[in-house]
């Protein structure tokens, strides 16, 4: 029988408080549901909640993002308040780039007694994961190179964009916002009536005019 939305929170309660000491041991916070940490310059984060149209499964999916791709684009979009904000807004933040799903898992659970001890194992299987892939990384490039696995996931492009201009290759990054644009992709912001490879374009173009006096066109 389906659950209410009461019963749902109360499990996805206990799932919080069941995984709460795995968390922590291994250097996570929790905002907002969300546990996240700071590892090898990347940004972690684990959701695990309850799903299903008959709210009878567990899920949980970890997630990767350089912890430089926030800040770059805060600078493109001239937000640099959210510099000085707590690290728990690259979680939940609106203005925020989403990370790799780089680990999924869902299982049915018998009933509420045996939540806790999946939602445990769980918890450990996925940041042991997670990890495991993050260590592999020496360079931000292998993000990049890694995450092309995945396909077109969410914020791809401007994950490539905003890692080229924390490189400095600020004209690569702009021909591939001039390309999403003629394409009709102008990626998830909007800020002053302007997309984000927009703002992409006119932040290397000054970039490139500090640099070298003038635009760079190719």
């Amino acid at each position: 029988m389906k659950l209410s939305s009461k019963e749902v929170k109360k499990l996805d309660n206990d799932i919080l408080l069941a995984v709460k000491e795995a968390a922590k041991s291994s250097g996570y916070r929790k905002r907002a549901g969300i546990f996240y940490k700071v590892a090898n310059d990347y940004f972690v984060q684990i959701m695990i909640y309850i799903t299903g149209m008959q709210k009878d499964k567990v899920i949980v999916r970890g997630t990767v993002k350089p912890f430089v791709a926030d800040d770059v684009l805060w600078d493109v979009l001239q937000m640099p308040s959210n510099h000085s904000e707590p690290i728990s807004l690259r979680a939940n933040g609106a203005w925020t780039i989403w990370g790799l799903p780089v680990f999924e898992e869902t299982t049915s659970y018998e009933n509420s007694e045996n939540i806790s001890s999946i939602a445990q194992d769980f918890f450990i299987k996925c940041n042991e994961a997670v990890m495991a892939i993050v260590e592999n990384f020496r360079e931000l490039s292998d993000f990049i190179n890694y995450s092309e696995s995945y396909g077109k996931w969410v914020d791809f492009d401007s994950n490539r964009e905003l890692l080229l201009i924390n490189a400095g290759d600020y004209q690569a990054a702009k021909e591939i916002a001039q390309e999403q644009i003629r394409n009709h992709v102008h990626g998830r912001f909007q800020t002053e009536k302007k997309w984000v490879n927009e703002h992409i374009v006119d932040y290397c173009d000054t970039a490139l005019t500090e640099v070298y006096g003038v635009t760079q066109n190719r």
